[in-house]
């Protein structure tokens, strides 16, 4: 797969206005705004995550709902392609997608959520809820997402076997797509576990990598019988945000 032009660049959530005296205290509904991302503004880009896409649904034959988006290591670009994945499902395919993001060690999601806080992933895999009261509508239509949500000590008990597995078996009862944002496998074993429940897992891999690190995680994947779907190469360049390249 050929090149994607740019990386997405993260912004901060608008600081809200107080109300004042007179305003009646209401709290907004609330809402992920979603930052400017690499399908919108690059033809070349929409076109490879299109392409990206295309090929997980061939691969999955039609059976395919549930993906996960990880990386070896911390910093290769992971969540970025699941925000790219998933907004052009929703918007370009016009496929409900649910965006959930399963990395409790450096979560992001919530950066973009304006309005009253809410429960997350966490929260639902500590208390085992109903999905729709974790799921937070996106500014782009149809798509909605969980964030980590308000994060606890010793969170990664909640991660057992029957909890994961119920977690991705709700998502996929309610959306035909869903995208795990997971956490880098060399340090955090919980993306491990959640590897067993899903479809399959996209794996991000920087440029300049070390063959061993990515033949490790390779090696981790398939030890807990993970479907490896392909890997999206990450360029790097010095000073510059790093552009990502794909391929199935």
């Amino acid at each position: 797969m050929s090149r994607i032009s740019e990386l997405l660049e993260m912004t901060t959530p608008r600081t809200s206005v107080p109300t004042t005296a007179t305003e009646s205290p209401r709290e907004a509904e609330p809402i992920l705004n979603i930052p400017p991302l690499l399908i919108d503004g690059s033809g070349e880009a929409m076109e490879e995550f299109g392409c990206l896409y295309r090929n997980i649904l061939i691969l999955g034959q039609g059976h395919l709902k549930t993906v996960m988006v990880c990386s070896a290591e911390l910093g290769e670009g992971a969540t970025t392609v699941a925000m790219n994945l998933a907004s052009f499902a929703a918007r370009e395919e016009n496929t409900p997608t649910l965006l959930v993001e399963a990395n409790f060690h450096d979560p992001l999601l919530s950066r973009f959520q304006n309005g009253r806080g809410i429960e997350g992933l966490c929260e639902m895999l500590v208390d085992q809820g109903a999905v729709q009261n974790y799921v937070v509508p996106a500014s782009i239509p149809r798509l909605s997402a969980i964030s980590a949500g308000r994060l606890m000590p010793h969170s990664d008990r909640a991660w057992t076997r029957s909890r994961i597995e119920s977690v991705v078996d709700q998502c996929r009862s309610c959306y035909p797509f869903i995208v795990f944002d997971a956490a880098p496998i060399s340090s955090c074993e919980e993306t491990l576990h959640l590897a067993k429940y899903v479809d399959g897992v996209l794996l991000v891999v920087r440029s300049h990598a070390l063959a061993e690190t990515v033949v490790r995680t390779k090696t981790a994947l398939e030890r807990v019988r993970a479907r490896i779907l392909g890997v999206v190469l990450n360029r790097g360049r010095p000073n510059i945000a790093p552009s990502a390249n794909g391929s199935s």
